[in-house]
C-alpha cells in the first residue's frame, strides 16, 4: 500500500473516531442532565422551572422542552426516579403548567410537592 494511501486511511480513521468520540460525549451530556437535576433538588430543596439554578445544563433543558430528545432524557429520568420532576420542568418551561383566570390572564403555577418546606411559597 502507497504511503499516500496509507495516510488519507489513516486520517479517515482519525476523523471517524473523533466523529464518534464528539457524538457520545454529548450523548452522556444530554442523559447526564436528570443527575443534575436531582443533585440540585437534593442540595437546595428546589428547582427553579427555567433552569438557571443549573446554567451549564440550560441548552439541555431547551432541547428536551423543544426536541425529540426528550423521549430519551425522560426515559432516563424515569430509571434514576426523576422522571416526574423532568417532566414537570418541561412542562412549566413550556407553559402547560397554566391557570387561567377571566380576561385571558394566565399564571404559570408550581406544584405544591416542590415548594420549599421553609417558605410557603414556591420559586421558579
Amino acid at each position: 500500500m502507497p504511503e499516500a494511501t496509507r495516510r488519507r486511511a489513516w486520517k479517515r480513521r482519525l476523523t471517524f473516531g473523533a466523529c464518534v468520540i464528539v457524538v457520545l460525549g454529548l450523548c452522556a451530556y444530554v442523559l447526564s442532565y436528570p443527575h443534575a437535576v436531582k443533585r440540585q433538588l437534593e442540595s437546595n430543596g428546589y428547582l427553579r422551572a427555567d433552569s438557571s439554578d443549573i446554567p451549564a445544563y440550560i441548552p439541555v433543558a431547551w432541547l428536551v422542552d423543544n426536541t425529540p430528545i426528550r423521549t430519551p432524557v425522560f426515559w432516563w429520568a424515569k430509571e434514576i426516579g426523576m422522571e416526574k420532576v423532568v417532566r414537570d420542568g418541561s412542562a412549566l418551561r413550556r407553559g402547560e403548567m397554566c391557570k387561567e383566570f377571566p380576561g385571558g390572564l394566565k399564571v404559570q403555577y408550581v406544584p405544591r410537592e416542590y415548594w420549599p418546606n421553609d417558605v410557603g411559597l414556591g420559586h421558579y
